[in-house]
């Protein structure tokens, strides 16, 4: 992960147009959005979490807590996590699979992209920014 702060200068200036392409996405297809190229896998999760984090801390994304218990708030009568954006990237980053290729379900652990992205992965609803309505 060298290119750490390469990637994050490179998603700050293109998060506005990763918003505009990929708004009401799921997280795996945020995870597999084509508008950044990367090097390596770790170089891909580390810009997916940074960017997450980015929108989350932006008020552009809305997390659902995939854990019973949790804090909560409402918004526009929908249950969210009411936690912190770096409780949830580590949530994320506990939960990713050991073998980081198990992300694009291309290998033969199709049980761990299914955990990860169907079960373990929280849900998110996307917030539009000129109106405020979610989606």
């Amino acid at each position: 992960m060298k290119n750490i702060s390469k990637i994050r200068k490179n998603i700050d200036s293109n998060y506005m147009e990763i918003y505009a392409d990929y708004f009401g996405c799921s997280l795996l297809t945020l995870f597999t959005q084509d508008n950044l190229e990367f090097e390596t896998i770790e170089d891909e999760v580390e810009a997916f979490l940074y960017l997450l984090k980015k929108f989350i801390d932006s008020g552009l994304i809305l997390v659902v807590s995939p854990l019973s218990g949790e804090k909560e708030k409402i918004i526009q009568n929908i249950k969210f996590w009411d936690t912190t954006s770096d409780t949830i990237i580590e949530y994320i980053r506990q939960k990713l699979p050991k073998n980081l290729n198990s992300l694009y379900g291309r290998i033969n652990d199709n049980d761990s992209f299914v955990k990860f992205w169907y079960k373990d992965c929280p849900d998110i609803r996307w917030v539009n920014r000129k109106t405020g309505k979610i989606y």
